[in-house]
């Protein structure tokens, strides 16, 4: 989508006993402040009916995402209110001084704190039936710790999950001055290299983070139940409508990667 960094489908991966995610349903991404009038062209082509913006007051306001015609953006932020600024910095030094353990103990953050919003989200699929786009600024932790639990709930392999986490490092073209953006938003708390640790998405960090969820929470149908407050039937509701039997009409996963 024309303006828009990190877009893509996250459906089409295959499950147990072959059947397969729905494929052209389920889109993430980075911002959407700078799409182009092409690009709402193009959401509106795939069906697009709302947005779910995970991002905190601030960063909405600093870049907000434009009206787009037959397009709701519900605001769902997984950081709410005020973040004192000792938590922020030490938020910032897990990405960027953590290695996998530090992105792994940032995204078990995220969980504790997104309950609302993933919720939220969890339930507009329910309500729309429609296509739907999340994202964050990257569309890489907030949006991405979603997508990896939403496709462990519909029973993806591991493996998988992992190589789509992964493929976000490879599609967050940075340009230098948004680099520089960065550390300058960061108020001294990290440098150009810190940067470049906190765009990663190594294969390690998330392996990490499953880890130490299923610890914590059990399997992610549990955290659903209990952290977000879903019901079983809302959940089987939601992996009946996500989960396609066979035959489909839908590309190979082999299709999935190339087709970006």
């Amino acid at each position: 989508v024309e303006g828009v960094l990190n877009f893509r489908d996250f459906g089409g991966y295959p499950v147990r006993d072959g059947r397969i995610v729905r494929w052209e349903h389920l889109y993430r991404s980075g911002k959407l402040n700078a799409i182009t009038e092409r690009g709402k062209r193009q959401l509106l082509a795939l069906g697009v009916s709302r947005t779910i913006d995970l991002r905190n007051a601030g960063e909405a306001e600093r870049e907000p995402t434009p009206a787009i015609d037959l397009v709701e953006r519900a605001h769902c932020p997984v950081f709410a209110g005020q973040i004192p600024p000792e938590e922020v910095a030490r938020r910032w030094k897990l990405y960027t001084e953590g290695g996998d353990p530090g992105f792994a103990e940032a995204y078990m953050i995220i969980c504790e704190s997104a309950t609302s919003s993933y919720a939220q989200y969890l339930r507009h699929i329910l309500l729309t039936k429609e296509p739907i786009v999340v994202h964050c600024t990257a569309g890489k932790d907030r949006t991405g710790v979603f997508a990896a639990l939403l496709l462990k709930f519909l029973e993806v392999d591991e493996d998988l999950i992992v190589r789509d986490y992964s493929l976000t490092e490879s599609m967050l073209f940075w340009s230098d001055q948004e680099l520089r953006d960065l550390v300058e938003a960061s108020k001294g708390l990290i440098n150009m290299e810190g940067v470049k640790d906190l765009l990663a998405s190594r294969p390690g960090a998330l392996r990490l983070f499953f880890m130490k969820f299923a610890e914590t929470y059990g399997t992610v149908q549990q955290y659903y139940e209990v952290a977000l407050g879903l019901s079983k039937t809302e959940l089987a509701e939601l992996k009946d409508f996500l989960v396609l039997q066979p035959p489909f009409s839908y590309p190979p996963f082999q299709n999935l990667v190339t087709r970006y």
